[in-house]
């Protein structure tokens, strides 16, 4: 087994994905991920393609039929936010997941609002401790870097949303 850092923020989920296509042509497929970590497994070197995508908790094991239906198959999961972010392969290097750009831009969507919402609790729990007249205290800047880090998602996502649209 080796590990490597997943340093990929939530909006590249598609470098990450050519990422993990590239280390499956070198013969080393994912096996499990955390947030920080990805463990591959040496195998043959393979083509095909992964893609990832998320989905909420609830839409789960209908999407999972669907995908499966259509040659994907799940490689692993990972929870977040009320849902999983699925790592998905296929074997053919030209299958796509999202056929046209509506379907694109649903997913960006979906993400971005499910994470401004951690943002927005970010901002509450700044503006309560500001209440308080803790401004300055230790928790106040983890809050201000998380507010901070969600605030570039929305504007990441915001943006491939815009250029997507353009392109209808």
């Amino acid at each position: 087994m080796k590990r490597k850092f997943n340093l990929f923020p939530v909006w590249q989920f598609e470098r990450e994905a050519q990422y993990l296509t590239s280390m499956l042509q070198q013969g080393l497929k994912i096996i499990d991920t955390t947030t920080f970590v990805i463990n591959f497994e040496n195998f043959a070197p393979q083509s095909g393609i992964i893609r990832l995508d998320y989905q909420l908790n609830t839409d789960m094991d209908d999407y999972l039929h669907l995908t499966q239906a259509n040659g994907w198959q799940l490689l692993t999961t990972l929870p977040a936010l009320n849902g999983r972010w699925l790592y998905l392969y296929n074997a053919d290097s030209q299958a796509q997941l999202y056929s046209d750009n509506y379907s694109k831009i649903d997913l960006l969507i979906r993400l971005r609002r499910r994470w401004t919402l951690i943002a927005l609790a970010a901002i509450l729990f700044s503006s309560y401790m500001a209440i308080l007249g803790d401004s300055v205290s230790f928790a106040s800047w983890p809050i201000g870097l998380i507010f901070m880090l969600y605030l570039i998602n929305f504007l990441a996502f915001s943006r491939q949303i815009y250029v997507l649209k353009l392109a209808l």
